[in-house]
């Protein structure tokens, strides 16, 4: 084959130049098995997977451009008995074909590996010959005897840094698959629940009235219970009788009030695997509950009101409401939430309202919650962590000690994310002004997590250590020197940055900033520091605004929104999932 050929004439002509090397045997040999090794394999992988890519793609698209023509015809030659037989059994086959190229693509990500190996392919060739013409990074020694300890290591970062995105990626698509079985399930759950319950809930007003006063005879809800079977009143206050007068005034009572019935785990196999969602009482209003227990055939519950349903109702001596502006999970750690297990997360939905013990804001931009008469999850756990810009607090239990700083990311206007990230503009820095756009961004982001540096020049410094300011392995190590810990991804997609900015974290991205959106060129990076309400990206920009060409004051960059349809063209031009950018997870300090 020629690329064969080609590779076999690039492997003869680079170990001729590494022959010629003063360098000691063993360190050529090295160079020979570590280096140029890596490099002709991982240039084949990707001529292999981008072969592939572009057959399946180029067989998806054709067909399903075919397939409508076929169907159309088989209903235009009914009278012809050859074709009426022969089409139907070809837009079958079709079908196939494509629903078969298609999974294989979405199953072998064909294109997500080209480009993996292509990126890291080119930064082992530019570490190469850096090194062989003795520039970049190794200007500073003078032979290659002195640049080579340098080298080895670089490569060595290289080839791991590769390692860490394969893992990392294989690791996310896992947590996607796994969070939409979750999702599945939970509805799958949350309706058997709404099912159960409705009919259960058989009681009528006067056993509503019996209940209030703490007795209600059993209606037959338990499986396995008879219709004389009597279940243990539950209590109030260490009293059989409700209390009346010893509520808040801002208490809201149900008038009519019935009870689901809440199975045993330990006993009633049907429930193992019970919704991830509130359990207990349901109300027409909420009802406040002090010191409950059930028999021993149910759970003992601790507060055990529902979602409160209307505006308005408060059913907490705090005062205190969470209001849920979407579908959020409830996390127990603030962390992102493909980072944590099945088991400490729990999906809710959107537009519930619940009664609050505490309220704090917490790390990450999440608040801490405590709920009052609500328990989450298997256990009914009542603290949670939950994303600050799905919810709305009301009330007297909020610690207003980091309001200021929850307006600083969030905005003022529920929705809007904006990370209080410091802005530095390219066009002043004292070396490379035009080429430094790289740097600039990712010194935005180091001195937003708390690195000590006093700029984009002062970080400049670091990246000359590692390479050139357009080489992203170099931006790695230099990140990497101050503290932050960081991953270049070529496979990113609008829900990576939604991930991102949902865990307080901005998101370093690469655009072609040049040209017709039908035919963008050009390279530029910079930072998306948020989003608007209307689903925009605000971005730091530092080499000014690209609404206006670059043509004004390059501080017009300073917090710019871009909308959704010229990201389209310029970050994802190559379609879904084809963004470049650096995450930035696993900091901690972010913020300070």
């Amino acid at each position: 084959m020629p690329n064969s050929a080609y590779h076999r004439a690039l492997r003869q002509e680079i170990s001729s130049m590494v022959d010629q090397l003063d360098l000691p045997e063993l360190h050529k040999q090295a160079i020979r098995s570590r280096w140029l090794d890596q490099v002709l394999w991982m240039d084949q992988k990707a001529d292999q997977c981008r072969r592939w890519h572009y057959r399946l793609r180029l067989t998806t698209i054709v067909g399903g451009v075919i397939l409508p023509a076929l169907v159309g015809l088989t209903f235009q030659v009914q009278n012809n008995p050859s074709l009426k037989t022969w089409l139907p059994i070809a837009t079958f086959g079709l079908s196939q074909v494509i629903a078969v190229s298609a999974a294989m693509e979405e199953f072998c990500r064909f294109g997500d590996r080209w480009r993996q190996y292509r990126q890291t392919v080119e930064s082992l060739k530019t570490e190469g010959w850096q090194f062989l013409q003795t520039s970049g990074a190794y200007a500073q020694h003078e032979d290659h005897v002195a640049g080579y300890p340098l080298f080895a290591a670089r490569v060595e970062s290289i080839i791991t840094d590769d390692v860490k995105t394969y893992i990392t990626e294989m690791v996310k698509q896992k947590v996607k698959e796994e969070e939409v079985v979750q999702q599945g399930v939970v509805a799958a759950r949350q309706a058997a629940q709404r099912m159960t319950s409705s009919n259960l809930l058989t009681a009528d007003r006067s056993q509503a009235a019996e209940f209030s006063t703490g007795r209600m005879r059993s209606t037959g809800s338990h499986p396995s219970a008879s219709a004389s079977a009597n279940l243990t009143p539950i209590r109030f206050n260490g009293s059989d009788s409700a209390p009346s007068a010893s509520y808040p005034a801002n208490t809201v009572m149900a008038d009519t009030v019935t009870a689901s019935y809440v199975p045993d785990y330990g006993t009633d196999q049907s429930f193992t695997n019970h919704a991830a969602s509130p359990v207990g009482l349901m109300t027409t209003a909420p009802v406040a509950l002090h010191n409950s227990y059930a028999s021993a055939s149910f759970i003992p519950i601790k507060a055990v009101a529902g979602p409160i349903e209307s505006a308005g109702m408060v059913a907490t001596p705090t005062g205190t409401v969470l209001n849920l502006l979407y579908d959020t999970i409830l996390k127990s750690r603030p962390e992102p939430a493909e980072q944590l297990s099945d088991s400490e997360k729990v999906l809710v939905k959107g537009g519930s309202m619940y009664a609050l013990q505490a309220c704090v804001l917490g790390e990450n931009n999440h608040y801490c919650v405590t709920f009052s008469d609500v328990g989450f999850g298997l256990n009914l756990q009542t603290t949670w962590y939950v994303y600050a810009p799905h919810v709305n607090v009301v009330g007297k239990a909020v610690d207003q000690t980091n309001l200021q700083r929850l307006l600083e990311i969030t905005g003022k206007n529920q929705g809007k994310i904006r990370l209080n990230v410091p802005f530095f503009q390219q066009v002043d820095n004292l070396h490379e002004p035009y080429r430094t756009c790289n740097t600039s961004s990712c010194a935005m982001v180091a001195k937003f997590l708390g690195a000590k540096i006093s700029g984009d020049d002062d970080y400049y410094q670091i990246v000359q250590k590692y390479g050139d300011t357009t080489d992203h392995n170099a931006q790695t190590q230099a990140l990497a020197e101050l503290g932050v810990q960081s991953t270049w991804h070529t496979n990113l997609d609008y829900d990576e940055l939604d991930h991102s900015l949902a865990a307080g974290l901005p998101i370093v991205i690469g655009i072609l900033h040049r040209g017709p959106l039908e035919q963008p060129t050009g390279g530029h990076m910079l930072v998306v520091i948020g989003k608007s309400t209307n689903g925009n990206y605000i971005c730091h920009d530092p080499f000014g605004s690209l609404l206006d060409d670059y043509t004004s004051d390059p501080n017009q960059g300073n917090g710019v929104t871009y909308p959704r349809s010229i990201l389209d063209r310029r970050w994802l031009y190559e379609g879904k999932q084809s963004g470049w950018g650096r995450l930035f997870y696993g900091n901690t300090n972010v913020g300070r």
